[in-house]
């Protein structure tokens, strides 16, 4: 697809995170609570890490929240269910499926992949479903809006905020690795063998 889709998704799903983001931010713990569990802790940090290469002491679990993915984030919102009103509750976990289907196209959006027909029409067709309900959405409601109207304008608008929120970094559909040490692999037989093929320098 081209990348002004591309560009399109990146805002809207952005948008939706961020709105969960905020309604993460309202929930009132227990004592003793905490928001997010230590693994979730450390994938965020190691998330800003890499991507700011700074470090992440002194942030909360709020700040944390921006550096977890949409799938994160609403885990983190269903396993803190019970701290939401009756029906703000049973709204997120009828939208558990809406939900999931996103989940693997913001993921090929989020990491500037090849976006495919399907991807495209699945992206916006949960935008929509989710803008139904815009006072549990209205950055995502606000950021359609504003495409609807002028979508030229607001993918102009969208280049600047990638430049000021994205890392640069080469765009690429190579599958995201499910691990964070990326070391090289030893290749003992092939080194012998180059060992043995390379030339010796004399004199």
């Amino acid at each position: 697809m081209a990348s002004q889709q591309l560009v399109a998704l990146f805002i809207l799903f952005d948008a939706c995170e961020r709105d969960l983001v905020a309604q993460l931010r309202t929930i009132k713990l227990d004592a003793g609570a905490t928001l997010l569990n230590e693994e979730e802790r450390q994938r965020a940090r190691g998330r800003r890490q890499r991507r700011e290469s700074a470090s992440s002491e002194g942030l909360d679990d709020h700040d944390l929240l921006y550096d977890l993915d949409i799938g994160d984030k609403f885990s983190v919102l269903m396993r803190h269910k019970a701290a939401l009103d009756e029906v703000t509750r049973t709204y997120y976990t009828t939208q558990t499926v809406t939900i999931e289907k996103a989940i693997p196209v913001r993921n090929t959006v989020m990491h500037g992949r090849p976006l495919t027909t399907t991807e495209y029409v699945t992206g916006f067709s949960v935008a929509n479903e989710l803008r139904k309900t815009p006072a549990y959405w209205p950055v995502l409601e606000s950021a359609f809006q504003k495409f609807e109207e002028d979508p030229q304008a607001f993918l102009t608008s969208a280049i600047g905020f990638l430049d000021a929120e994205r890392p640069p970094e080469t765009l690429h559909n190579l599958p995201e690795p499910d691990y964070d040490d990326t070391g090289f692999l030893p290749r003992p037989e092939l080194e012998r063998t180059f060992e043995r093929s390379w030339p010796v320098e004399t004199r």
